[in-house]
């Protein structure tokens, strides 16, 4: 691991140079530059990491986008290691992370950082960690071998990126293991060139149980960077060896640190599925997701406790299909969906919701738009229309609504010849009478000349459009089965 200052930013690198530290060089192996260009594989789904302490202290390692266990969310998590996230000299655990893929020291970063919502490490980690600093020497040798072991972690990215075929994490034997060629993307800090990346290659020359050695070349701010192999990554780049070592090591995944990253990614689905935003009002209350999944409820003042309740409980079992539609999105078709912009037509929609138990098609309807006047009305209109069943204003949701309509807008601009585009909007209603809630799932889309027009269109500004367009509503009831 390695911590050195840097005079530019105030920010150290995440080893701690007493760890044998995270950098050697290795004769005869020179990290190369990697090309301005990072807007391509195997670029763009590595990044520099930016972790703040408890004490104020902030650190830069590397990390790689992976491919998730669950389909519909690569894009989600990013692979590094665990003393990137946890430092007892610093306060513990680190208490904000962002995460800037494809940095190349360009003047304007090719995307933008996103901050992570949590990350995640071995539970036995902070016991067995050893702190920037202390000099290992001076160290048990199995305290030093479990903390090697203990090394890796899992950061869960607030905004899901865009990105295509990130790497799967692989569990290989001893014998494919052995001489087997590999890279390091990132290695940030080599050459003292905090923001630049770099790539460096040779073959695995040395495999343990939970360590393989490689002799690459590696520098401070190289914590955290993905040890790749034409089948996927094999390790994760934690410290070099001894001197006259003539190797830099890295945690070996493992089918044990595999299960890890999986239960980690789970915990955060089942985390996700019960956050919700509420806002109240003059007469009630609303309840939305976070984000781009758009579901909502509104709880009436003059309702009974009862029935707030259930409508309570109703929004929280929808929350967790969210996830679910968007996963037999993918399934079914192959399409990921991202910021909430669905690609598919209405056959192709209603075989995917067919495939989640308790879903049915009720209604489709067509409709047509046409009016002029400020792009926020024309946000307000439409929801307005939308959620008019559920008795809530609308107006205390405008901020959320148009915030998350301008990035359906910036990922609908990605894909500008599609034949079809849309969202999905959940609502939890009441039943007239019979006071129950009913749980709907509208999928509204249009075409591609509609698109041309929504793409343009700020939502938030004051500016006036005309607009002329046509959409279709489809209805789908869930039931809980």
């Amino acid at each position: 691991m390695l911590a050195n200052e840097m005079s530019s930013k105030n920010i150290r690198y995440s080893s701690p140079e007493c760890f044998n530290s995270v950098g050697k060089p290795i004769n005869g192996n020179v990290p190369k530059r990697v090309p301005s260009d990072t807007k391509h594989e195997p670029y763009w789904f590595v990044g520099q990491l930016t972790m703040t302490f408890p004490n104020q202290k902030s650190y830069i390692g590397t990390g790689t986008i992976i491919k998730a266990k669950k389909k519909g969310q690569t894009g989600l998590y990013v692979l590094t290691c665990a003393h990137n996230l946890y430092d007892a000299r610093d306060g513990g655990r680190a208490v904000k992370v962002s995460f800037q893929r494809g940095l190349n020291g360009q003047t304007h970063p090719p995307y933008p950082a996103v901050e992570a919502d949590d990350w995640y490490y071995p539970s036995d980690y902070p016991d067995n960690s050893i702190s920037k600093g202390v000099d290992i020497s001076q160290l048990g040798a199995e305290l030093v071998k479990q903390s090697r072991a203990l090394d890796y972690g899992l950061v869960k990215l607030r905004e899901k990126i865009d990105v295509e075929n990130c790497p799967e994490i692989m569990a290989l034997d001893d014998r494919a293991l052995q001489g087997i060629d590999v890279a390091l993307i990132g290695l940030y800090g080599w050459e003292n060139q905090d923001d630049n990346m770099y790539v460096g290659r040779g073959k695995v020359e040395i495999v343990k149980d939970q360590q393989l050695g490689y002799p690459i070349s590696t520098d401070r701010g190289a914590s955290g960077t993905a040890v790749m192999s034409e089948k996927g990554i094999v390790a994760v780049h934690t410290h070099s060896g001894l001197e006259g070592d003539g190797n830099n090591y890295g945690r070996r995944i493992t089918k044990e640190v595999i299960a890890h990253v999986e239960s980690w990614q789970d915990m955060q689905n089942e985390q996700d599925a019960l956050n919700y935003n509420v806002i109240m009002t003059d007469s009630g209350k609303w309840l939305h997701a976070p984000g781009s999944d758009f579901l909502f409820a509104f709880l009436l003042d003059d309702w009974s406790q009862d029935l707030k309740n259930q409508v309570t409980a109703s929004f929280e079992e929808a929350l967790k299909m969210t996830s679910k539609i968007k996963s037999a999105v993918s399934e079914t078709s192959g399409e990921d969906v991202v910021n909430g912009l669905y690609l598919l037509n209405q056959k192709d929609m209603t075989k995917a919701m067919n495939n989640i138990p308790g879903m049915g098609q009720s209604s489709s309807v067509q409709k047509n738009e046409k009016a002029s006047g400020l792009a926020v009305e024309i946000n307000k209109q439409f929801f307005t229309a939308v959620l008019a069943g559920l008795g809530g204003e609308v107006e205390p949701l405008l901020v959320y609504l148009t915030q998350e309509m301008g990035k359906v807008q910036a990922q609908a601009r990605k894909h500008t010849s599609t034949e079809n585009f849309g969202t999905v909007i959940g609502l939890i209603s009441v039943m007239p009478i019979l006071n129950v809630p009913v749980t709907s799932f509208k999928y509204v889309y249009s075409f591609k000349e509609t698109q041309s027009w929504f793409v343009k269109v700020n939502c938030g500004s004051a500016e006036k459009y005309s607009f002329d367009y046509s959409y279709t509503v489809v209805d789908y009831n869930y039931e809980k089965s």
